[in-house]
């Protein structure tokens, strides 16, 4: 294995080419920004100010998919502290967010006068799908880069369920608390076509629903309700990936208004007891970190230095939660 000296990926990574200066592809070809970043930040923060000022009228102007986590609260709290954003806060709960996940969300939520509500699913098909991800290579490897087959499968359901709440509530704007190494975009709003998002859902939903039935397409978008929808897509937003992203000034932040963190999560989450064991079975699976993606470029980006990124990819999930969340799912799936 041979890792990016700039960065922190490595060439088990698909896509991922070390050239003979020790310089991965996606390092040779990131071209410079024209703006700083204290600049891109305030141009972002300008269109988003712009944006919420023609949507005043709105109950709700955002959707805020709001896992509990770090940057999800961070989100949550910009969108109410910077923008004046209404917002409805919506948690997909998987069955594995800790006690002090959903503390930190009713505290979060009642401080910034947020209104919230959880989508808690079926436990017994959501294990169904947890453990199908886990011991079947279901999903493109494309998709595999930047997130365990777990994680996919999770975050598939959860997008689904918040442009489903989205649209039939007319909200005009998503929002996923992603960070500038989890999502590589050049402006702070992203209009989408409902085809193109059916043909991203297709990817996840079509082996989940011919692997364990019909009853599962419950969990996705229709695709000829969405087609019929397709003038009220909300558009998506991304408050925090043009600014100066600091994790202590996060914590600090966040701890303000009463957000702790779990002592029971890994390195790489701050709300999801599942993520330990997703983490050990893409490693074992492929032989890479499936947090590789992110926190290379958080490093490219300048947010952490490559000792840390890589420090963040080396440790392991307690092998005690491991072992609690594959009796919980009643797995024999080996790590």
């Amino acid at each position: 294995m041979r890792l990016c000296s700039r960065c922190t990926l490595s060439d088990r990574v698909f896509s991922v080419k070390i050239d003979d200066a020790g310089r991965c592809n996606y390092c040779t070809e990131e071209t410079k920004p024209s703006l700083t970043r204290d600049a891109r930040q305030a141009s972002a923060d300008d269109a988003l100010k712009d944006v919420f000022k023609q949507t005043g009228d709105r109950p709700y102007q955002v959707l805020l998919a709001y896992s509990g986590g770090k940057d999800s609260t961070y989100t949550l709290l910009k969108l109410r502290q910077t923008f004046g954003a209404s917002v409805l806060a919506v948690t997909f709960d998987n069955g594995f967010l800790t006690a002090q996940c959903r503390e930190n969300i009713s505290t979060v939520t009642a401080h910034l006068h947020v209104d919230s509500m959880t989508i808690k699913p079926s436990f017994p098909e959501l294990a169904q799908i947890f453990k199908l991800a886990a011991s079947q290579e279901i999903f493109p490897k494309k998709a595999l880069e930047r997130a365990s087959s777990i994680c996919t499968a999770c975050i598939g359901l959860v997008k689904a369920a918040v442009w489903r709440e989205a649209i039939l509530r007319q909200i005009p704007f998503v929002c996923f608390g992603w960070t500038p190494g989890q999502a590589p975009v050049k402006s702070p709003v992203l209009t989408l076509d409902v085809r193109m998002l059916l043909a991203n859902q297709k990817q996840i939903e079509e082996p989940i629903v011919k692997n364990l039935g019909d009853t599962y397409k419950k969990y996705f978008l229709d695709a000829a309700w969405a087609l019929s929808h397709g003038a009220d897509i909300p558009a998506q937003l991304y408050p925090l990936v043009f600014e100066q992203y600091d994790e202590d000034r996060i914590f600090k932040t966040i701890e303000r208004i009463g957000w702790r963190r779990p002592s029971e999560t890994d390195m790489n989450s701050t709300n999801c007891l599942l993520n330990s064991y997703a983490n050990a079975v893409h490693y074992r699976q492929y032989g890479f970190h499936p947090y590789c993606f992110e926190i290379a470029g958080l490093v490219r980006h300048g947010f952490l230095t490559r000792e840390e990124g890589l420090k963040k990819l080396s440790s392991e999930g307690d092998e005690a939660v491991i072992q609690a969340v594959k009796r919980q799912l009643d797995t024999d799936a080996s790590v």
